[in-house]
């Protein structure tokens, strides 16, 4: 039973201090997946992506799959349309779906860090799971009079001790705190931020065909992923922290360039319809720049 974690990001310090959150995030996710597909997208010319940009801290085990779609790529595939999420999540999350090789495929995010050992002989196939995240300097998160160094200064010395590559130790620093976790929200997204860790087999995904990539806009999507599925007649199950437990690294709401427009206003497929992705979702008929790190 192997497993992929798929995750998208750009070089843009989203939430700030993203460099740090980035590396502890894919040193620790090469621990229980077979492979790591991330997607850089969007990043700046002016800038590194963000995978050269931690390169010198990664560990090199060769289970990342650092795949980079340009910024002229990325504005043609939103079909120019300057409103789009600058990180557009739908399809950068599907570029990495399409081309996983393994039998369950998480879709996460690159502040969360999961544990050392994962094992999903328990799930179902026909079912759409979403874990209950544990929070870590998550206190006034979207709070925006907060300055940033409001996170940076109290996180500092916790993370100063510890190696970018001792995921081990982070694990073991992570434990001795009484985290809190997200409650239970309601049937459909069933957790706030119910997209830190999405799992289903490969199956399911390609039935539904991914995440519905007419929805370029922000917010959202990970919710809808979850409608659509049941839409397509599949179960959607929360999972607690006794279950997986995954940590996410707190951050600030912000970026360099916004979000975009709110999905839900100007998207009518939102909803638990069917898939309208045509039949190349994820682009499987483009080949992209790959690096094996």
């Amino acid at each position: 039973m192997t497993k992929t974690a798929i995750i998208m990001s750009r070089n843009d310090n989203y939430g700030g201090n993203l460099e740090l959150r980035a590396t502890y995030c894919l040193n620790s996710m090469v621990d229980p997946f077979d492979e790591v597909i991330y997607v850089d997208w969007n990043t700046r010319k002016d800038k590194k992506t963000l995978i050269d940009l931690i390169r010198p801290n990664l560990r090199k085990t060769g289970k990342i799959r650092a795949i980079t779609i340009t910024p002229d790529e990325a504005f043609k595939y939103v079909k120019k349309d300057p409103t789009a999420q600058p990180c557009c999540e739908v399809l950068g999350r599907n570029v990495a779906i399409r081309r996983a090789t393994s039998d369950w495929i998480v879709s996460t995010n690159i502040d969360i860090v999961p544990p050392k050992t994962l094992n999903f002989s328990q799930l179902n196939k026909d079912t759409f799971h979403t874990v209950s995240r544990k929070l870590f300097m998550d206190t006034g998160m979207y709070v925006k009079e907060k300055p940033i160094d409001f996170f940076l200064d109290d996180s500092e010395d916790f993370f100063k001790k510890i190696p970018y590559k001792d995921t081990d130790t982070l694990r073991k620093e992570f434990s001795k705190l009484n985290l809190p976790h997200k409650q239970p929200r309601n049937d459909i997204s069933l957790v706030d931020c119910c997209g830190d860790f999405q799992i289903a087999h490969k199956n399911l995904w390609y039935d539904i065909r991914g995440f519905e990539e007419s929805m370029i806009y922000r917010g959202k999507t990970d919710t809808n992923v979850q409608l659509k599925s049941r839409g397509h007649g599949f179960n959607l199950k929360l999972l607690m922290p006794q279950d997986i437990e995954v940590i996410h690294i707190g951050h600030l709401s912000f970026g360099e360039d916004g979000g975009g427009k709110d999905v839900v206003a100007r998207n009518p497929d939102f909803g638990p319809d069917k898939t309208k992705n045509p039949e190349t979702w994820g682009f499987s008929n483009i080949n992209f720049k790959e690096e094996i790190i």
